[in-house]
């Protein structure tokens, strides 16, 4: 008796399907549009938590493009500086750059830290007065 339920209730969900759109098919599966509520992504998901979601990717991705665009810069100003170096202390080997250059660097990064700190602090403080 149940294979027959299951054969007459899928012929029926076929007949469904083939003489209505896909929206109307949609709604007859999943019920009615809830407000507040987004189909698919579970209970807890709401439309602003989306949105937050995707505003995060956007902020995660420009920061990324950022700190690549500061590494960058950082390898051109230590091939800046080593020929400057290089040029102003002819008898300096390239050793005793390298070791002036790693004393230095830390001191670069410290900064580039308290920048990144920065930045994630203004994106804490946007989002904790947003919502």
């Amino acid at each position: 008796m149940g294979k027959m339920v299951k054969t007459k209730m899928k012929a029926k969900f076929q007949d469904s399907v083939q003489n209505s759109t896909e929206s109307e098919t949609f709604k007859s599966l999943f019920g009615k549009e809830k407000f507040g509520r987004v189909r698919c992504y579970g209970i807890t998901t709401i439309l602003t938590m989306l949105k937050r979601n995707e505003e995060i990717l956007v902020i995660k991705k420009q920061h990324s493009d950022e700190v690549d665009g500061m590494k960058r810069e950082m390898d051109g100003m230590k091939a800046l500086f080593k020929t400057m170096m290089k040029q102003r202390n002819p008898h300096m080997s390239d050793e005793e750059i390298s070791n002036m250059m790693a004393t230095a660097v830390p001191i670069v990064l410290l900064l580039f830290h308290i920048r990144l700190y920065q930045l994630i602090f203004l994106i804490v403080k946007r989002y904790t007065l947003n919502y």
